[in-house]
């Protein structure tokens, strides 16, 4: 299963003043048009049945963007975790994001720290073709072990 990465048709982003919350846009707009199934996560608040705001039940320091890459070949898919934490050019991470990010790649799976789309579109261009062949060699090795 190939991902739809098109380098030329991300969306643009000016560098200068440049939120959080627009690379965020960003990143959801092109994974969005790649086909890949994202959300952001909002560990600060989310909102009650009444509108107002309350605690989120998200761990503090939990990735803003929350996909699942489609890895396949020959018809076997897998759907493999990515987690973005994304930041300005100047922002930095917190202790707890760090601590997260670090659990979570250790469990298997993708973390990437992003400070623009440039940096998501770049992992997938490269990292696709990766991917095909560790589930390639894996599928191997459950054919190999079945024997």
């Amino acid at each position: 299963m190939k991902f739809k990465v098109n380098k030329n048709r991300a969306p643009k982003v000016k560098p200068a003043n440049v939120l959080e919350k627009d690379i965020q846009k960003a990143i959801m707009d092109y994974l969005t048009a790649a086909g890949i199934q994202a959300s952001v996560t909002n560990a600060d608040r989310t909102w009650g049945k009444g509108g107002g705001v309350r605690s989120s039940k998200v761990p503090k320091g939990h990735p803003d963007i929350t996909a699942v890459l489609p890895v396949g070949h020959e018809g076997f898919i897998l759907g493999l975790a990515w987690y973005i934490e994304v930041k300005t050019a100047t922002g930095s991470t917190s202790s707890e994001q760090k601590d997260k990010l670090t659990s979570l790649a250790k469990s298997g799976a993708l973390c990437t720290l992003a400070r623009d789309v440039d940096t998501v579109i770049q992992l997938l261009f490269n990292a696709q073709s990766k991917l095909i062949r560790t589930i390639t060699q894996a599928m191997e090795v459950t054919i190999l072990g079945s024997v």
